[in-house]
This record gives structure tokens, C-alpha cells and sequence, in this order.
């Protein structure tokens, strides 16, 4: 898996304890000319993030913009770049097969392209050029701007049990531990040469015994009027759209809720809504979600 990652550079290997409780953390890195540009491959149990720092943090600021726009799924298209993203999807799947994780779908897909990054620099003034990052205390030359080159994908993988997705919002099990979901998912950021970051989060098995018998008793009609009963007693002056309603599962609770490494998670379905509030620049809306159990109609609560 390392060699697959890093191939045949040279990597310092650290196992730092990290964590609460402390978990070891196996943490490859390659060096590169600054701290930020330096490629880090982490693994722990059920957690995996690969970055190539001199994509991440280049001058173009790819991470920063990959950032912006792949936590909103709403952004997502069938929009092609100078390269088809089958190529992207295509490339991504093979780290995954060497990850083992086999239990997804195909990704949701939101295209990074040239206008989508102007927008970026355009909202934070003009943006920052890591490349001439000074020193110490200072400022940034301006960011040199993108072109075709720099566009990339950004794939989010929702995994799935029993053919339906598995909701990947940072949400709380109600198990005693209190144990928060981190967002059970993989997001692969490619361009047209390679993947370049690569983050599995909160990968676990779910418990077959315990895991989808919740049945389903609380439609989605009733869900979209008890969402809309609790959105008009709200007092907010944010506007919340909501654009999607569909079937997933939830993580319940971890089977052993004493222990925060363990694999073995139980899944309820619910009805989650997917939505975003309005702010000041369109580009920068806040991606919301809000779950209803199935079997009770129950408000879970939000996520994202």
C-alpha cells in the first residue's frame, strides 16, 4: 500500500501516538522543499489520508479551492474539463481497490474548472501565491492565475450497505461513548496526471446482526412536512433551500461504544434532506443536511 501511494521516493516513518485515547497513527513523509509541499501518507484503523503537498499547496492553491467546493454536493455535474472525468473516476478506483474498500457507488463528481477557481480568488482578493510564501511574518505575491492545466475533479464516494448509501456527515452516534461519525466517505481530488489528495474517513464494518431491521414506517411525505413545520418556527434570517430528499443510512452507535477505534458500526435507515444556506457570496453557502429515522419520523438532528 505505501509503495503504491509513494512509489519509489524516500519517506521518513513516524508513530507518533496521536488521538484520545491514543491510537497509533502511522504517518509516511516525503520531504519537499517546505514544510507545506511535503507528501504525507497517514494510516490508522479505519482512516487513511494521502496528500502530495507540491499539488495541495502550489501556487494555484488547488486544496484551497478543492476545499471550497467538494464539501457541496450541489456543485456536482456531468460538466467535462480538458480531460473526461471517466479518466478521473477511473484512476481513483484503483487506489481504492488497493485500499480494499469495495462497498461503494459511483462518486458524486464536481468538476474544479478555470471559472470555478477565479471565483475563489475573486471572493478572498485576489488570493495567495504559496510558491512566494516569505519566511517569516509578510505577505503573499498575488496568485498566478489558473488555466486548463490545473483544473481537476473532485470525486466524493459515499459508501454504501444493502445498496443504499450510507449518510457522511460529521454526526453523533447515541451510543454512551458519544462517539462522532467524521464523515464515512472517500474524496479523491485528480487531475489530469494523478491522484493528488486522497482522504477515507471513518471507514468501519457495519454489525450484520444489528445493522438495516429498523423498518421503514415514516414516509417521505410526512418527513418534508414535519421539516417544514420545524424550518417556519425557526427564528434565522439565513434562507435554507433544500434541493434533495433520499433514502440513507445513518450510523446508530458503535457496537463497542467504549471503544472510539472500533470498526463495527450499527446503521439505521432515515430520510435525509439536503440543503445549503444562503450567504453573501454563492460560491461560499454553507451546505446543511437534516435526518429523520425512518421507522419513527424522529428529527435526528443535522449534519455537515
Amino acid at each position: 500500500m505505501v509503495s503504491f501511494f509513494l512509489g519509489d521516493q524516500s519517506y521518513k516513518l513516524s508513530t507518533e501516538p496521536i488521538g484520545d485515547p491514543n491510537p497509533y497513527t502511522f504517518i509516511y513523509t516525503v520531504a519537499g522543499p517546505t514544510t507545506r509541499r511535503n507528501t504525507n501518507l497517514y494510516i490508522d484503523k479505519g482512516y487513511l489520508s494521502y496528500t502530495n503537498g507540491y499539488h495541495f499547496w502550489n501556487e494555484y492553491m488547488q486544496g484551497s479551492v478543492g476545499d471550497t467546493y467538494v464539501g457541496m454536493r450541489r456543485y456536482a455535474s456531468d460538466e467535462q474539463l480538458s480531460f473526461p472525468s471517466e479518466d478521473a473516476i477511473r484512476r481513483a478506483n484503483e487506489y481504492l481497490e488497493v485500499l480494499g474498500i469495495t462497498n461503494y457507488g459511483d462518486p458524486l463528481v464536481i468538476p474544479i474548472s478555470k471559472e470555478r477557481a477565479d471565483r475563489v480568488y475573486e471572493f478572498e482578493g485576489g488570493g495567495r501565491n504559496f510558491a512566494t510564501k516569505p519566511e517569516g511574518d509578510g505577505y503573499f505575491d498575488p496568485a498566478v492565475p489558473w488555466t486548463e492545466e490545473q483544473e481537476f475533479y473532485g470525486l466524493i464516494y459515499q459508501l454504501e450497505y444493502n445498496g443504499i448509501k450510507v449518510n457522511d456527515g460529521s454526526i453523533r452516534f447515541n451510543g454512551m461513548g458519544g462517539t462522532a461519525a467524521e464523515g464515512m466517505n472517500v474524496v479523491a481530488y485528480v487531475d489530469k496526471n494523478e491522484v493528488f489528495r486522497l482522504v477515507a474517513k471513518d471507514i468501519g464494518e457495519p454489525a450484520p446482526e444489528a445493522s438495516g431491521v429498523a423498518p421503514i414506517k415514516f414516509s417521505p411525505k410526512q418527513a418534508s412536512d414535519t421539516l417544514r413545520e420545524f424550518l417556519e418556527k425557526r427564528v434565522n434570517s439565513t434562507k435554507q433551500v433544500i434541493y434533495k430528499c433520499c433514502l440513507e443510512y445513518v450510523p446508530f452507535e458503535r457496537v463497542d461504544v467504549n471503544d472510539r477505534t472500533s470498526s463495527k458500526v450499527i446503521y439505521v435507515p432515515a430520510w435525509v434532506f439536503y440543503g445549503y444556506e444562503e450567504g453573501e457570496q454563492w460560491d461560499m453557502e454553507k451546505q446543511c443536511a437534516y435526518l429523520f429515522y425512518a421507522e419513527t419520523g424522529v428529527r435526528y438532528g443535522s449534519s455537515f
